[in-house]
């Protein structure tokens, strides 16, 4: 409550009862308001304080939502969801998917049954040179919107020596596609493979063949943490205050003494 100025006639007796009572009740006033404010003040600190504690929790759901949403625009936009399996066929020159493929391209769902006698899309190598030695080559295998089933390989000859070399440099499906997975030869020591032309099987052709099917699209986890508190904490409203609701013990004034 606003108090209002005290004001005396000059040449008056100063200080009249009246007027010291007036002043009395206005510094009561004044303690009052003061106490007002400083209860309203520490209403707004504590819901401060909840507010910056619940912060840290509320930035944690927050990036959990943002890695869930991610994941899902992964999941939803290319990648295989059930795998084809790969083998040799019973061509030994070519491969072949034993299983119904699904898969994804640009957010629309696409299947490829089973297909049998699949050959390289090129001749590609292996140690065409027939250096002597023990070399791997890998063909990616990838499939498109219209079910077209094709390789690809780092390069037309293939020279790596080891599987762990030749899977570093698989390279990247082309655009509008998938991969089904991946192929890895192993040549005979000191003698070319061709693809196409020399067989998959081990110990035959080439010393060894492997297929491995792309790893499939899976959902992403629950968002396990949990939202902040309720506060507890209410809203700091400002309060005009009564004489009657004194908190603070008043000031007083008696017959001789002075104002405490």
């Amino acid at each position: 409550m606003a108090g209002t100025p005290v004001t005396s006639t000059r040449n008056s007796k100063p200080f009249q009862d009246s007027e010291a009572e007036h002043v009395v009740k206005q510094i009561n006033n004044i303690v009052t308001d003061l106490e007002t404010i400083r209860t309203t003040g520490a209403s707004g600190t504590t819901l401060l304080e909840e507010l910056h504690d619940d912060h840290a929790t509320f930035k944690t759901v927050v990036d959990d939502l943002k890695t869930l949403a991610n994941a899902l625009r992964t999941l939803l936009n290319n990648g295989v969801l059930v795998q084809g399996t790969l083998l040799i066929s019973a061509t030994p020159e070519d491969f072949k998917t034993t299983t119904t493929a699904y898969f994804r391209i640009a957010n629309a769902q696409y299947s490829k049954a089973a297909t049998d006698s699949l050959s390289f899309s090129a001749a590609d190598t292996i140690n065409t040179g027939a250096a002597v030695g023990s070399f791997w080559g890998i063909w990616l295998v990838q499939i498109d919107a219209a079910g077209t089933i094709s390789t690809k390989s780092p390069a037309a000859d293939q020279v790596y020596v080891s599987e762990a070399a030749a899977i570093a440099a698989l390279p990247a499906v082309d655009a509008g596609n998938v991969a089904l997975g991946y192929i890895t030869v192993n040549a005979n020591d000191d003698v070319a493979w061709i693809a196409n032309t020399d067989d998959l099987t081990p110990t035959s052709d080439c010393a060894d063949a492997n297929f491995t099917d792309a790893t499939v699209l899976a959902l992403p986890a629950a968002v396990t943490s949990s939202a902040p508190a309720t506060l507890t904490a209410t809203k700091p409203v400002a309060t005009d205050v009564e004489a009657a609701d004194l908190i603070a013990s008043q000031l007083y004034r008696a017959e001789g003494t002075a104002i405490v």
